[in-house]
């Protein structure tokens, strides 16, 4: 059975690799710890968590997408932190369940997708229920405290969550090297004017965290990447770049780029 795998990036912080698909993140403080997101729900990251700490877990997402919380259900002992805009968030029709995984694994598997489709669970019991987290809240590991702060776009619960301890900003889809936004019915550019706040929220906050841990790929990202996608928003927003509709793997919709940053915005999948 193939496995996670793990990194550390920093004194108390690790990336837990899902096969390459997706990121989570443990942050191990002095009476627990604090997972950053659960994938997609594959077989065995609860083991590999072992692998990290007997610690009492603390469950955070950072938003409701099911590549994030597709394995929220594995933890029904811990506390399970959401906001709750995300309550029964689909992603392009598909709930946490194995269809899902199977489509996503379909999508953006490489050379192993055999043995990916045997990390798919038999059980396809995926619920779970959660504590709502908002702007500013914290939650104390002991001897660290992250803290939650609500950056809505990529979904309207997003949150990325602060480790000022060990300057760095766990950003989820929020910011990563190329995020996606949905289309709205009013096919306007609205996600795109919320995306660009998000980003001056976070910039406002720079001087507490150096780095960025990114949701996909990565794990780390330069904090200069926000600075790009806000000139790469106020310049889709003042109509002085232009764009186009591209479809690129799963990706379909209008298309920006400017340096480091990737938009897709009024996007269909």
């Amino acid at each position: 059975m193939i496995k996670h795998k793990i990194d550390k990036i920093s004194p108390r912080s690790y990336r837990i690799d899902e096969f390459g698909l997706v990121n989570a993140f443990i942050i191990v403080g002095d009476e627990k710890a604090a997972l950053i997101d659960t994938g997609l729900g594959l077989l065995g990251l609860k083991e590999c968590i072992k692998e990290i700490t007997d610690k009492e877990i603390v469950v955070l997402l950072t938003h409701g997408h099911p590549d994030h919380a597709g394995g929220a259900h594995n933890f029904k002992d811990s506390e399970i932190y959401m906001n709750e805009k995300d309550k029964d968030l689909k992603l392009w029709g598909y709930e946490c369940n194995n269809a899902f995984r199977r489509m996503y694994v379909e999508t953006r598997g490489k050379d192993n997708l055999d043995d990916l489709y045997s990390m798919i669970p038999a059980d396809d019991d995926n619920s779970y229920s959660f504590r709502n987290i908002k702007d500013c809240d914290e939650i104390d590991l002991g001897g660290i405290a992250i803290k939650a702060i609500e950056t809505p776009s990529h979904t309207e619960g997003s949150v990325s969550y602060l480790l000022e301890e060990e300057r760095l900003l766990f950003s989820g889809d929020s910011i990563n090297c190329s995020v996606i936004l949905l289309r709205d019915e009013e096919n306007s550019l609205k996600k795109v004017e919320e995306f660009n706040l998000m980003c001056e929220k976070l910039l406002s906050l720079s001087p507490l965290y150096d780095v960025l841990l990114i949701g996909h790929g990565g794990p780390f990202a330069e904090k200069s990447l926000i600075e790009d996608y806000k000139t790469l928003s106020d310049m889709i927003l003042e109509n002085k770049v232009l764009w186009k509709y591209e479809q690129r793997g799963f990706r379909k919709g209008d298309v920006a780029r400017y340096k480091s940053a990737e938009l897709w915005f009024r996007c269909d999948s």
